[in-house]
């Protein structure tokens, strides 16, 4: 930028979606709400901005888009789930959007989890909560402490249940997570309707394929499996699932 003239009227930034658990806690990918999982790098740099600057105020990448549109000088618009992060790359101009939350949150769903996943971080403190859609109701909450516990393996949510209380609170002014988590659920089912109708003569075979890897027999794919996935789909049928997609 700088042998191109441009250095000085280009913002970059660096981030990434996700984080990868490189075996952390026996993990890949970005499958759980430890924070090898879902904490990413973000580096800013542009005219105007602090320099080698570290700032630790919560973040998220939803607020990405709003900060841009800052910097930018176009107007941010109303409604929006993030923040502008300009205040804190910029902590001496005037700017319009200082009200950004102390505590991020974040929901994961996915076929790579039992249920849904939904995490407040604040301070030292990262809550998680699970969907309760049956047959998960027996999940219950997690609390640590970043600070005291950097590996997140002391769970300490029975002994703070004044905590857990507030966390709840506060989850259910960000998102009905029950609902979302029945919703998503719902979903996967329709979806799954569809793919199977799709590939009506070989469906449970190329299922099979997908869901198992190694050396050996393969051990997917029996009559048993396809009635668990009837037992799964009981109560959801093609007919909801055309209406659940016109809707």
């Amino acid at each position: 930028l700088a042998n191109l003239g441009l250095s000085e009227n280009t913002y970059t930034l660096f981030t990434s979606d996700h984080g990868e658990g490189a075996l952390e806690h026996m993990q890949n990918w970005k499958n759980s709400m430890y924070d090898a999982n879902h904490r990413v790098p973000l580096l800013f740099t542009g005219p105007g901005l602090q320099k080698n600057a570290l700032i630790k105020n919560a973040t998220s990448t939803i607020d990405l888009y709003p900060t841009l549109l800052e910097l930018a000088n176009i107007s941010v618009p109303e409604g929006l789930d993030g923040y502008s992060l300009v205040p804190f790359l910029q902590p001496d101009k005037d700017s319009l959007y200082t009200d950004h939350p102390d505590y991020i949150f974040a929901e994961y769903h996915s076929n790579m989890a039992n249920t849904g996943h939904f995490m407040i971080k604040q301070g030292d403190l990262k809550f998680i909560d699970f969907g309760r859609t049956p047959p998960f109701e027996s999940y219950k909450a997690q609390l640590f402490n970043l600070s005291a516990d950097p590996e997140e393996l002391n769970d300490i949510a029975g002994e703070n249940p004044e905590l857990i209380s507030r966390f709840t609170d506060l989850m259910s002014k960000i998102a009905d997570i029950q609902a979302v988590d029945k919703e998503v659920k719902e979903q996967d089912k329709v979806r799954f309707l569809k793919w199977q109708k799709i590939n009506e003569k070989d469906w449970l075979k190329q299922l099979a394929s997908k869901a198992y890897y190694g050396p050996g027999p393969q051990k997917f794919g029996t009559p048993q499996d396809e009635a668990q996935i009837e037992k799964w789909l009981n109560g959801t049928t093609l007919q909801t699932a055309q209406q659940t997609e016109a809707v």
